[in-house]
């Protein structure tokens, strides 16, 4: 009797275990099996992910935005970005103010405050139209960078 029921046991475990191995629909298709399904194929060229870096100088000021391009698009249109910023003018002082100004705002919001060199980063909320800008501390305005949007394709 207890033969059989281990017997059983052991059928009924095979069977569930069975289920969970390997199947066809998970094996990947190979490019000849791609090209042959009835799927239509994306024949578009690729598109960079994100745009390339922007920068401004004036005088000795320095802002650099990476990427400081984004696509316009939905779902593509916002990244997140690297600040970074060189001031080469010790008569500002020792430290300067990073604002960010979103599209369509008149007032910033402090991103970033530190030395005369330094880089912050952004979350993924850099759309086209965003504005990074360096102030000194009394809150001249030093260097500016808009992000630029790049059309769809």
């Amino acid at each position: 009797m207890k033969f059989m029921q281990a017997s059983s046991l052991l059928l009924l475990s095979a069977v569930v275990l069975a289920g969970c191995g390997k199947q066809p629909s998970d094996t990947p298709e190979t490019p000849a099996e791609a090209a042959s399904s009835s799927a239509p194929v994306d024949t578009a060229p690729a598109v960079a992910a994100i745009g390339k870096e922007g920068s401004a100088q004036e005088g000795p000021y320095g802002l650099t935005v990476a990427p400081g391009e984004v696509f316009q698009c939905a779902g593509r249109d916002k990244v997140a970005s690297k600040v970074n910023w060189k001031i080469e003018d010790e008569s500002v002082g020792s430290m300067v103010e990073v604002y960010v100004i979103g599209p369509g705002q008149a007032e910033g919001k402090l991103f970033a405050k530190g030395g005369l060199k330094g880089e912050a980063e952004t979350g993924n909320w850099v759309y086209e139209g965003t504005r990074f800008v360096v102030k000194d501390t009394a809150g001249k305005e030093l260097v500016a960078y808009q992000v630029a949007g790049l059309p769809c394709q």
